[in-house]
């Protein structure tokens, strides 16, 4: 498992070289209000280039997302179906949001 704002293209090919043949990348949405709010300092435009990265190295790519955060609406759910489509995991994990802190900002 790794982020997607902490692997290049050198670092996955390496990866591929040792050995790695199977990646998921913690995305949670591909809506960058989504993304904001939850704080990770991703965006869409990193979690795509990241994906065809590892398509293009050959290594089996894997999206973990989050659904159900609070705010999210429509748009943003559709904005994270555009991401799939683009991105092209071959695998995906989907996950229901549910807030374990204290944190009254989620």
């Amino acid at each position: 498992m790794s982020r997607v704002d902490t692997v290049d293209f050198e670092t996955i090919f390496r990866m591929k070289r040792a050995g790695c043949v199977e990646l998921a990348f913690g995305v949670e949405s591909g809506s960058q209000a989504i993304l904001d709010l939850l704080r990770n300092g991703i965006t869409p435009e990193q979690i795509i280039r990241t994906f065809k990265q590892a398509n293009e190295i050959g290594l089996v790519s894997g999206m973990l997302l989050i659904v159900g955060i609070p705010g999210e609406n429509q748009e943003d759910i559709d904005m994270t179906k555009r991401l799939i489509a683009e991105s092209k995991p071959e695998m995906g994990e989907y996950r229901l949001f549910h807030s374990h802190s204290r944190n009254r900002d989620l």
